[in-house]
């Protein structure tokens, strides 16, 4: 992880520390007149930038000026992040470099497979890693050359000593600095003066830290160029403390001083542990066109210094927070909290997905509140698309994500709120373990559970006594059942094991248990009423198994469906005769849909459409749910299903859009059926927002274009779509814009079930279409039966009853 990682971070920090150094090269300029001091610690502040990947928030940032990314991790720290630290495994990576703007990389599902920046990113930690051996390299054989020729140096008085084999005078070592100076060089007060104020202000220090700071940044030309000017100013504002401190009057013998060493081989640049008199001829230049500054320039200077270290030190303020949810190696599908607690500004949050989160459900885990109904239920998220979430004003909340890890390191995902004040969670708050459990007993007070294979738990106890505390008051437990417990991690040692301290209890998974019995259909749950021709049990129980794997925790008002294309499955078989099915798998695509109806509509509140194997055990003849999987987000998407699924089916199992137009239209079916839904009130809604704008314009297309989410669920009605469009042409005279879309939509929605409508003219008229359309369909009942009518052209069918009707 370390090579996918560090150099984007290292990246962030070396494009923030170089925004810095242009602001402070500019400022440098403006107070050429000012001391030289003052330039010398505006260094400082490039120096944090290049050292430290956060700071705090402020609104007076002046990169807030070039719409500068941040990750935000609390109410007052920050980080800029150009480049986001997972790029290497992110879908839709943003890169944002300063001044730029931002720009999203193009690489997909497919792509991103490939993980295309692994190998390039672990090249280039590499080359990193060389560059910065051969700087420690060269620094080091630099210091045992120097050692060498001080080998001989002679002490003068205190931490002063003479030396043959030098030219200028310098200062070395880190916790004991000396000061060396040539032998041939006459002692002179201000040349030690100088030498000792750099060890007074700790330069020596300060020297070797930049030069460390060079070495991790060597790539960045601008910091080569800090690094040699802060060395001008810092050897610059010693040569004006020296003069103000002994007087004007040794400024021409001080003057030279320094012509002098300006002849002589200068010290080695690259030398953090010794450095001396560099850059003499700038610092003469400097000298001679020195002057006792006036008090308001130094004042001036040291102000706006100062207003400039507060406006490059703090990151700009950010109404959205970035939270982390950390997800521990080898975990099961649950859900994952913030460290972090947010508290709504209003009645509501948006939350919006991160770095590393894929689909998933988010809900809210109240900590403060008043209010009995505080919070939303969970809602379904989707990358790029925001949620509203409705919540308390004042509360304290924490945001939790459904999720999976199945790899073996411990993995961060991100998650992002707005309208929110954040605040890092009490410390002293009991850390949460979760076990995934299977019920053994049911009993008064408590349940008798069997961890769920691979769980931890297991290592302590096989069967474990678990209170019925803090139980989801929605929850029916049966035996068999798989349930997720929520507790403090201490499992008592006796046999069987028992919990004592239990946060909360909810179902994961039922025991599904299907009988042959004609009436299994009508005495299902309204709520959950699915539209299953067959009354196969495999079937009724896939459909169970993907409501109960994605319906939220508790009751709610919304209408759950769900719809399922099989691609293929494997049975389990004992060598009898004849054989014995005892596990069945089956692979498909499940969609998952919950509906809220609002007057005489609905509309879609959850969702998730994703490839699953479901696995059941046969006992008895009934299906008993096994195993529920599904791939996970992001670069494992793709491998995951190619690892699970067989071969023949993987490509189609990848294509998420092959089978999505017919599932919906089958949870569609549903929903209308469930809700009485008048679905021509519905179209005459659909179509007359379509034809509303542009009014200026004359071609369909671009009616269609302004009300995409309109059109698209005329899709989705598909065959009520159908019937109402047929109704209407049926009618007659046709032949304007709203004949056009009925056209339009009608062929799309037949095209997508498989059926061709080419003419040996092109329509003019919608009315044209249709009329051609059904002396076509006339012509395919004199060919074919009514059960391949039926199955191969749906629509021709549906017409053909209607007019015979």
């Amino acid at each position: 992880m370390f090579f996918y990682t560090f150099i984007p971070k290292l990246l962030n920090m070396s494009l923030t520390a170089s925004v810095v150094i242009l602001f402070v090269l500019l400022l440098r300029l403006l107070l050429r007149k000012a001391p030289k001091v003052i330039s010398y610690a505006l260094w400082s502040l490039v120096l944090f930038r290049l050292l430290c990947p956060v700071s705090i928030q402020s609104d007076l940032s002046l990169f807030g000026l070039l719409d500068t990314p941040v990750t935000t991790n609390d109410t007052i720290i920050s980080r800029i992040s150009y480049i986001p630290a997972d790029i290497v495994h992110t879908e839709y990576p943003s890169v944002a470099l300063p001044g730029l703007g931002e720009d999203t990389l193009a690489w997909g599902e497919e792509q991103l497979a490939a993980d295309p920046l692994e190998a390039p990113m672990v090249i280039v930690t590499y080359v990193w890693i060389a560059g910065v051996l051969a700087m420690v390299l060269y620094a080091a054989v630099s210091y045992i050359r120097l050692r060498r020729k001080l080998l001989i140096a002679s002490p003068l008085r205190d931490n002063i000593c003479l030396a043959d084999e030098i030219t200028s005078p310098f200062v070395m070592g880190l916790l004991r600095p000396k000061i060396y100076l040539p032998s041939s060089m006459k002692e002179q007060a201000y040349i030690l003066m100088h030498e000792q104020h750099h060890i007074r202000r700790f330069d020596h220090i300060i020297k070797a830290l930049a030069f460390g700071v060079l070495c991790i940044h060597w790539f960045n030309p601008l910091v080569w160029v800090a690094f040699i000017l802060a060395g001008q100013d810092m050897e610059m504002s010693c040569d004006e403390a020296v003069i103000r401190k002994m007087g004007a009057d040794v400024l021409a013998d001080y003057t030279t001083s320094l012509l002098s060493l300006a002849t002589g081989k200068q010290m080695i640049a690259g030398m953090p542990l010794a450095f001396g008199e560099g850059d003499t001829r700038g610092r003469i230049r400097n000298l001679a066109n020195w002057k006792r500054p006036a008090f308001w320039v130094v004042l001036g200077a040291a102000v706006t210094s100062m207003a400039l270290a507060v406006c490059l030190l703090t990151n700009p303020k950010r109404d959205s927070f970035g939270l982390s949810i950390v997800v521990p190696a080898g975990s099961r599908e649950t859900v994952f909290y913030t460290h972090e607690e947010i508290s709504p500004l209003g009645n509501y949050i948006i939350v919006s997905s991160g770095d590393g989160l894929g689909d998933t459900e988010v809900s809210l885990k109240p900590v403060e509140v008043k209010m009995e109904n505080a919070y939303d239920e969970p809602v379904y998220l989707t990358p790029g698309m925001p949620v509203k979430m409705e919540a308390e004003k004042g509360g304290w909340f924490k945001i939790g994500v459904k999720i999976q890890n199945d790899t073996d390191e411990e993995m961060i995902v991100y998650v992002n709120v707005e309208n929110v004040t954040v605040r890092i969670a009490d410390v002293s708050e009991p850390e949460t373990f979760q076990m995934e459990a299977e019920i053994l007993e049911v009993n008064d007070g408590y349940f008798l559970v069997e961890p769920v294979e691979g769980s931890p738990e297991l290592n302590s106890a096989d069967k474990i006594v678990v209170p019925m505390k803090n139980m989801d008051p929605a929850l029916e437990p049966q035996v068999g059942d798989i349930i997720e417990i929520s507790y403090n991690g201490e499992i008592q040692e006796t046999y069987p094991g028992q919990l004592s301290d239990v946060y909360g209890i909810r179902g994961i998974a039922k025991n599904v248990i299907m009988k042959e019995d004609p009436s299994i259909e009508e005495s299902s749950s309204t709520e959950e009423s699915l539209s299953v021709e067959s009354e196969d049990l495999l079937t009724e129980a896939i459909y169970n198994a993907i409501l109960d794997h994605n319906k939220p925790a508790g009751p709610d008002d919304l209408y759950h469906c769900a719809s399922f294309i099989l691609l293929d499955q494997e049975m389990l078989s004992i060598d009898s005769e004849p054989p014995t099915p005892m596990e069945v798998t089956v692979y498909g695509f499940a969609l998952y849909q919950a509906y809220e109806y609002s007057g005489a509509a609905f509309r879609e509140a959850l969702g998730s459409h994703i490839p699953v194997a479901i696995t059941f055990e046969i006992r008895d003849g009934e299906y008993v749910l096994r195993e529920y999987w599904e791939p996970r987000d992001g670069s494992y998407y793709v491998k995951d299903i190619q690892d699970t699924f067989p071969d023949t089916i993987a490509e189609n199992a990848i294509d998420t859009q092959k089978y999505i137009l017919a599932q919906k239209q089958d949870c569609y079916i549903q929903a209308v059926e469930h809700g009485s839904v008048d679905t021509d009130s519905v179209m005459e809604q659909l179509f007359g927002a379509i034809e509303s704008s542009p009014a200026q314009a004359s071609a369909p297309g671009d009616y269609i274009r302004e009300h995409s989410v309109e059109y698209r669920e005329l899709s989705y009605y598909g065959l009520y779509t159908l019937r109402y469009c047929f109704e209407q042409f049926l009618q007659g005279g046709q032949t304007g814009l709203h004949g056009h879309i009925m056209a339009s939509a009608c062929r799309d929605i037949i095209l997508a079930w498989g059926e061709a409508d080419s003419f040996d003219r092109e329509p003019v008229t919608g009315q044209d279409w249709f009329d051609a359309y059904k002396s076509n369909a006339e012509l395919l009942k004199a060919q074919y039966s009514d059960e391949d009518m039926a199955k191969y052209y749906s629509g021709a069918w549906l017409l053909l009853q209607m007019t015979e009707g």
